[in-house]
């Protein structure tokens, strides 16, 4: 991939109205912030600061130069290999940081922080309030409002990072190589299915109220989480019945319920229901009960009562965000093959199937050591197991590309070659999870490679075999010749390859030659066929007949010439002794033809002569 600069590339690559809708769903669900850094410490996407980082440390130029160091600090530490880095910032908070990294290349982070792990120490704030300038009350009032997180919730917070920005670097990738469309597409389905699993573990870290009832009274008593929740202040008397009342019809029977069996038996729930706030807004509710018994009674209820709305919201846009792309994965036309990390196939599509010749029920489970299994290599010979691309991908865990196999199919006992890929993928703790391969139908065009390989073999040995002289001469007038060719004119073939045809071509044939050349290129000839002299090293003429025509590109752009040579030279000489002897017998029959002329001359005056006697005798007589 062509390096670019960090933020431009993510600007190129990724949608960031989308990134930031769901980081900001992320932090509305969980309480955690968070932030897209490149690599030099611009901020490319932030969700949900802490107050007391924008409007203070971020402010005060002094600490807004130990927020930049702290940002570097941590990207220098991903850069050395690390899968995420926690921190505590050079201002006293915790940051965590994830690579984003997008085909080897680590291009920016996916922060998150802000929090304590422990309650802070309020004399260092109160210090740095001092040095810096700060308004100390309202800077630890701003202190106050940071939350402490366990670092069990942190490390379930990084799980679910880890797993966002391997999804942006899909998406990344996805955008960058669009003819790879058919692989990228269900990388994406496995990253959403994977942020789908991760929003049900990552509820509990999302900030909640409390709430407890006294099974006697029915009192209750709430956390300000939870009346604000309802959206009711804090005069309002809650008790259970009219915390009932604000669950919606086809809610309120549910928790009617869960609620009398955690009373009269003693039942734990955990329910997910849709009340209507005191504004008339409705929300989704998690609410989680735990009864308190004593003496076998349940004498109290105490829970957990958290605002789920953004994430029910979000869970709906991720079903459909994921129908869509399952429909897209199952109408590809490349197969799409998901395996565990022993090999078995856990997922395929419908086009896979049908190249691999087995249905989904012989697909699922199968292992790449299955004997059934039959692949070949690119030269038609058994494919060794090791070399099965799944168990490359296992083997090195590393990403293969543009792999050539045949598959044969074991209903139809016929050929399909395809060009695969494979991806691994990692979880949390950096062991292989799942292996994608994806694959696409060449089998007409690996015919079509070997119809041509062959095509070229043959008129390599028609070439290189002719007892002809054979030349392909460039537009430049370069040669390459055969053995005829070179035997033909005494030089070697490499000598042959450092001249120009016009040294081995007779002077008084070089302008003929040329002409011919120039109505070829032109298209006014398509063929030419005529006697041409060539000289040979020892400096001899030799006679030759020329067969030739010029090889066009697919564009009609010329290439080169393809010229056969006869050599006559023997035959011209035969023809030319053959020319001399008639030459030499027509004059001998001129010659002769002229003795007979006179001859026939005196005989025809002879009998003239004797003619005319007889006729003066006949006159004598009669008198």
């Amino acid at each position: 991939m062509e390096k670019l600069e960090p933020k431009t590339k993510l600007q190129d690559l990724i949608n960031f109205e989308r990134i930031n809708l769901l980081l900001e769903g992320f932090n509305k669900a969980t309480g955690f912030v968070t932030a897209i850094l490149d690599l030099e410490g611009n901020i490319l996407s932030k969700s949900g600061w802490r107050q007391i980082c924008t409007e203070f440390h971020r402010v005060n130029p002094e600490t807004a130069k130990k927020c930049t160091k702290s940002d570097t600090e941590l990207a220098g530490k991903l850069s050395e290999g690390e899968r995420s880095h926690c921190y505590n910032c050079l201002n006293g908070l915790v940051d965590i940081a994830v690579p984003i990294i997008i085909e080897g290349e680590h291009i920016a982070n996916l922060f998150t922080g802000q929090f304590f792990y422990e309650k802070p120490d309020i004399e260092f704030f109160r210090k740095q309030a001092n040095k810096y300038g700060f308004d100390e009350k309202a800077y630890l009032l701003a202190l106050e409002k940071v939350p402490i997180f366990s670092e069990s919730q942190a490390n379930r917070v990084i799980d679910f990072l880890q797993n966002m920005t391997a999804l942006i670097s899909e998406t990344a990738l996805q955008n960058h190589k669009q003819i790879e469309l058919n692989k990228s597409l269900q990388k994406g389905e496995e990253k959403l299915l994977e942020i789908k699993s991760l929003l049900s573990e990552t509820e509990n870290i999302a900030k909640i109220g409390g709430w407890t009832f006294d099974v006697e009274t029915m009192e209750q008593t709430w956390t300000d989480e939870v009346y604000r929740i309802h959206e009711v202040d804090k005069s309002f008397s809650a008790t259970v019945n009219k915390g009932i009342e604000f669950y919606t019809p086809s809610s309120r029977p549910i928790i009617e319920e869960v609620v009398k069996k955690a009373i009269e038996k003693g039942e734990s729930y955990d329910v997910e229901l849709e009340i209507i706030t005191a504004k008339g807004n409705k929300r989704w509710v998690h609410s989680i009960g735990y009864p308190h018994i004593k003496n076998g009674k349940t004498i109290k209820i105490s829970g957990s009562f958290q605002d789920i709305t953004d994430r029910k919201l979000g869970e709906l846009k991720l079903k459909e965000s994921e129908n869509k792309l399952r429909a897209l994965i199952n109408n590809l036309d490349a197969g799409v093959v998901v395996h565990a990390a022993d090999t078995s196939i856990i997922l395929n599509n419908p086009r896979a199937s049908e190249l691999l010749g087995l249905s989904d029920a012989q697909l699922r489970g199968k292992k790449a050591f299955d004997p059934k299994w039959k692949f070949l290599d690119k030269n038609n010979n058994p494919l060794p197991m090791d070399d099965y691309p799944v168990n490359q991908v296992v083997k090195n865990k590393k990403v293969i590309k543009d792999i050539l196999i045949g598959v044969v199919r074991p209903e139809t006992n016929d050929i399909v070659w395809l060009m695969l890929n494979g991806f691994p993928f990692f979880n949390a703790q950096g062991a292989l999870n799942e292996v994608i391969i994806s694959f696409i139908d060449i089998t007409e065009l690996k015919q079509l490679n070997d119809d041509l390989k062959q095509s070229e073999e043959k008129f390599r040995n028609l070439f290189e075999f002719s007892p002809l002289g054979k030349s392909m001469t460039g537009i430049d007038g370069s040669l390459k010749v055969n053995h005829a060719f070179c035997k033909m004119l005494g030089y070697t073939e490499n000598e042959l390859k450092s001249m120009h045809w016009k040294e081995i071509t007779h002077p008084d044939d070089i302008q003929k030659s040329e002409e011919i050349v120039q109505n070829l290129i032109d298209g006014k000839i398509e063929k030419a066929e005529y006697v041409k002299r060539y000289v040979h090293k020892n400096g001899s003429i030799i006679w030759t007949d020329i067969s030739t025509f010029l090889k066009r590109d697919s564009t009609n752009k010329p290439e080169f010439f393809i010229t056969s040579v006869r050599d006559i030279t023997e035959l011209k000489k035969h023809r030319d002794h053959l020319e001399e002897l008639v030459k030499e017998r027509t004059a001998d029959l001129e010659a002769k033809n002229k003795e007979l002329d006179n001859a026939m001359k005196v005989f025809v005056g002879r009998e003239l002569t004797i003619r005319n006697l007889q006729e003066k005798i006949r006159v004598l007589e009669g008198k």
